[in-house]
C-alpha cells in the first residue's frame, strides 16, 4: 500500500521529522433513540505535514444502518479510493492532498448513520497508514480514539429534515491519467476528485468515445478513482461527470494524446460537409435573386 499511495503522489516531497498523530472519531450526539440519526465525524490532528492516509473504519451493521458519506471540507483532497461502505460494517479510504495537510482537528469525512436497533454502538478506526510529506515518505506514528453511543428503545420523534438549498454544481478539477508498473499491472488509470461546499459529491460518471459527435450515444459508466481506461492507447475523448446530492452536475474531458485515423476521416468529412452546405446556400441564395430580378 505504501509505494502504491507514494506513486501515485510522487510529486509530493518535503523532509521533516516523524512526530504522532491522532485519529479521532467525533459524533454530533452520544445518546439516541431507535430512529434517530447521529453523524460521526473523522478528525485527524498531526503536528507533522502529511500526504496520504489509509483506513477504515468498522461499525456494529445490526445497530447502525449507514445512510452516506460526505467529504465536504476535507482536508484529503485527492481520494484514490473514496470512503464507502464496500464490506458490511465497515467504511474503507484511501486519499492524497498535493502539498500535504498539517493541523488539529482536521475533518477528513462524515458518515451518517441510522440506529436501527438500541444497545451500546461503537465506531471504530482500524488500519490507519499515514505517510509523511517527506522524499522518502516515512510512516507518521498514529494513535486513534472510537466513537461510543448509548441508544435506547424509544421512538425517535417524526423529524422532517430541510431540504439543503445546493444550486452550485461541484468544483471545477482536473483528472490526471498515471501509469505504473506497480499501479493495476502497469494499466493506464485515471485519477479524479472534487469537493462540492454545499451538499457534497454523490458520484463520478465516466464516458470514452472515439469522436465528439458520437458522444451523445457512448452511455455513461459509474466510476470511481482510479479508473482503469477500457482504451489504453489513449486515442479516446473522456468525459468524468461529478454530481452532487441535489443533482448539480460539473463535467470535465481529457483530450486524446493522438489522434486515430477514424478522427481525420470524421474531421474531413465535417469540413466537407461544411463546405457543401456553404456552396448549397450560395446557390439557393443566387437563384432566390434571380427570380425576384425577372
Amino acid at each position: 500500500m505504501k509505494k502504491y499511495i507514494v506513486l501515485v503522489g510522487i510529486y509530493f516531497c518535503l523532509v521533516s521529522s516523524a512526530e504522532a498523530a491522532t485519529m479521532r472519531l467525533v459524533p454530533n450526539a452520544t445518546h439516541l433513540a431507535v430512529g434517530d440519526e447521529v453523524v460521526v465525524t473523522m478528525e485527524a490532528t498531526t503536528n507533522e505535514r502529511a500526504n496520504a492516509i489509509e483506513g477504515f473504519l468498522t461499525y456494529p451493521e445490526q445497530q447502525l444502518r449507514l445512510v452516506r458519506i460526505d467529504d465536504v471540507g476535507s482536508a484529503v483532497s485527492l481520494w484514490i479510493s473514496r470512503p464507502l461502505g464496500r464490506e458490511p460494517g465497515e467504511i474503507s479510504f484511501m486519499g492524497i492532498t498535493p502539498g500535504g495537510f498539517v493541523g488539529s482537528q482536521l475533518p477528513l469525512f462524515r458518515a451518517r448513520f441510522e440506529v436501527i436497533a438500541p444497545g451500546t454502538m461503537t465506531v471504530s478506526v482500524g488500519g490507519i497508514q499515514l505517510l509523511a510529506h517527506t522524499s522518502t515518505a516515512d510512516d507518521i506514528p498514529v494513535t486513534s480514539s472510537s466513537a461510543t453511543m448509548q441508544a435506547t428503545v424509544e421512538t425517535a420523534p417524526l423529524v422532517v429534515d430541510r431540504p439543503v438549498v445546493d444550486t452550485y454544481p461541484p468544483e471545477v478539477f482536473t483528472p490526471q491519467i498515471v501509469q505504473d508498473s506497480d499501479l493495476h499491472n502497469g494499466q493506464m488509470v485515471l485519477i479524479f476528485e472534487t469537493s462540492d461546499q454545499g451538499s457534497g459529491v454523490s458520484a463520478y460518471y465516466v464516458k470514452e468515445y472515439i469522436v465528439p459527435g458520437l458522444r451523445m450515444f457512448t452511455r455513461w459508466q459509474l466510476a470511481d478513482s482510479p479508473y482503469v481506461l477500457k482504451h489504453q492507447d489513449r486515442s479516446r475523448y473522456i468525459d468524468v461527470l461529478a454530481v452532487d446530492y441535489t443533482g448539480n452536475e460539473r463535467l470535465v474531458t481529457v483530450l486524446p494524446e493522438k489522434e486515430t485515423s477514424l478522427v481525420r476521416w470524421y474531421v474531413l468529412l465535417v469540413v466537407l460537409f461544411s463546405i457543401c452546405l456553404f456552396v448549397w446556400y450560395r446557390t439557393q441564395r443566387k437563384q432566390r435573386i434571380n427570380l425576384k430580378s425577372q
